[in-house]
């Protein structure tokens, strides 16, 4: 099973206890990170454990009808194929998808059903509201795809408790010692809300009513540590994410000579008081948010009891809240955009590495490799970039592994449709990283000026090192010409620029 949250950062985590509980009885990869910090460009990825240069999916979304599209769902419908759902069907699973899948699938009666899919229930956009949204059903032994209402605004239809209702359904209507089964569960939250509000007054991020402050308890649930119990909300701050309130100078580009490339793309200016009472208060509704999350991983690892399965959370990317002084966010090659939970738990796990932890880097395109390694095929399919987890969830031997991951990211220039439409977010340009446990190299393709009515663009390096160190983050850029640590990553980040299958293995192999 594949729980895949949205936007749900590592500050977060210690607010999930069912999550934390998961980590108590599982393998938690403490180097995870996804290859593209956006969307649909990451789901791409995990679903067919290729980089976005191979999915073709570089952002959210497309304008209907263009030839060649790059974004959301138009893009990926060209590699639907190659999932890791249509391998494990074909290898005698039963698999259902519930939640969110790409941008601009059309969540309607007659909508195509994707290959490698027995059961279908995408929600429509309207999830992000947390409300009044529409799910797909498919008809038993068909391509026939219908879609049905939820229309009712108590939290009994708040749609991570509708998932949630519906993954234990599934689980409980699977037969125990006969056909195996591939769950995937994508919940909206921690998502913004997109669109109009549900109920009038809710917040950017809203929360299930029952995890909002109310008369009784007037903060809210922001982590349950037992029935009726709650941790304290007012306590939730941006000033204590790792990255807030810290000068940006220092993080300028440097050009390949090591001067400095002007302007940057990252402001300067520090995030304003108001500014920060709004983040502030963003922050604790995500934090209530997640609880209608870390529902659903108590309830499925609750249902699935008994049996031997794989139970993994993790998300599509992570979010920022005022670190580097931007706004609400994702999209860069910071650590609190791309480093998401990965956590392995579930009866499969051996004994042995119940509760243990793993240091190796890696990325959300292992999961495909991972997925098909449990239900028996030993190799990465030919066209898969990432390798298999499996390795390092069955014992504390070490494997050959790669020391670098790559992210890559293109800057949206077609914002319709776009659910991310955070000025932060649009702002990040288009940009090369390798990131190891410990460093990032980063080059961006910069605009600097303008010539007449032709933009002049030129090339920015950063690096940034004492990554593995808890709380770090990516404070100086300490690029400099000629650095051998830096000459290798900059080397392994070319490599993977144009890599595909095996090659990107191979680099991973270090």
């Amino acid at each position: 099973m594949l729980v895949l949250a949205d936007d749900l950062d590592m500050s977060l985590l210690r607010k999930m206890p069912n999550v934390e509980s998961l980590a108590n009885s599982g393998v938690t990869f403490d180097n995870s990170f996804v290859v593209d910090s956006l969307c649909c460009p990451s789901r791409a990825a995990t679903f067919t454990g290729m980089f976005p240069h191979n999915t073709g999916v570089r952002v959210n979304t497309s304008t209907p009808g263009i030839p060649d599209p790059t974004g959301g769902y138009a893009a990926f419908q060209d590699h639907e194929d190659s999932t890791f759902a249509v391998s494990l069907q074909q290898r005698g699973y039963h698999t259902a998808f519930m939640g969110k899948y790409m941008n601009q699938y059309p969540v309607e009666d007659g909508a195509p059903l994707p290959p490698g899919w027995d059961q279908w229930n995408a929600v429509s956009s309207g999830g992000y509201r947390g409300w009044q949204f529409a799910m797909t059903t498919t008809v038993p032994g068909s391509d026939v795809v219908l879609t049905e209402s939820y229309t009712g605004l108590e939290d009994d239809q708040y749609v991570q408790t509708v998932l949630g209702e519906r993954a234990v359904e599934f689980i409980d209507g699977a037969e125990p010692g006969t056909e195996p089964y591939l769950l995937e569960v994508a919940p909206y939250g921690t998502h913004s809300r997109v669109g109009g509000r549900a109920h009038p007054g809710d917040p950017r991020f809203p929360p299930a009513f029952q995890d909002r402050p109310n008369d009784i308890d007037t903060d809210g649930d922001c982590g349950g540590v037992g029935v009726g119990v709650s941790r304290d909300c007012t306590r939730l701050s941006i000033r204590h994410l790792d990255g807030f309130g810290q000068p940006t100078e220092d993080n300028r580009p440097y050009s390949r000579d090591g001067s400095v490339v002007r302007p940057g793309w990252l402001p300067v200016e520090p995030v304003e008081s108001q500014d920060v009472r709004h983040l502030s208060r963003d922050y604790r509704n995500r934090a209530r948010m997640a609880q209608s999350v870390d529902r659903i991983v108590g309830d499925v690892v609750a249902a699935a009891q008994g049996e031997p399965t794989y139970v993994v959370f993790s998300s599509d990317n992570g979010f920022r809240l005022g670190q580097f002084q931007l706004g609400r966010g994702k999209g860069s090659a910071y650590t609190p955009d791309i480093q998401v939970p990965l956590i392995v738990g579930g009866e499969a796990v051996p004994d042995a590495m119940r509760g243990s932890t793993r240091d190796e880097v890696v990325l959300n395109v292992d999961l495909a490799s991972t997925f098909e390694d449990i239900a028996g095929k030993r190799r990465p399919t030919s066209f898969h970039d990432g390798s298999s987890l499996l390795p390092l969830v069955r014992s504390e031997r070490s494997v050959p592994w790669r020391e670098m991951g790559y992210v890559e990211h293109v800057q949206p220039t077609d914002a319709q449709d776009n659910p991310d439409q955070e000025a932060s977010t649009n702002r990040v340009p288009t940009f090369w990283a390798v990131r190891s446990a410990d460093a990032l190299f980063v080059e961006t393709r910069l605009r600097v000026s303008e010539v007449g009515a032709e933009p002049v663009w030129k090339k920015g390096f950063e690096y940034y090192t004492g990554l593995s160190e808890r709380g770090a983050f990516e404070d100086t850029n300490r690029y400099q010409p000629g650095d051998r640590q830096i000459r290798q990553m900059r080397a392994a980040l070319h490599a993977y620029r144009t890599c595909v299958g095996k090659d990107c293995r191979a680099i991973t192999a270090q």
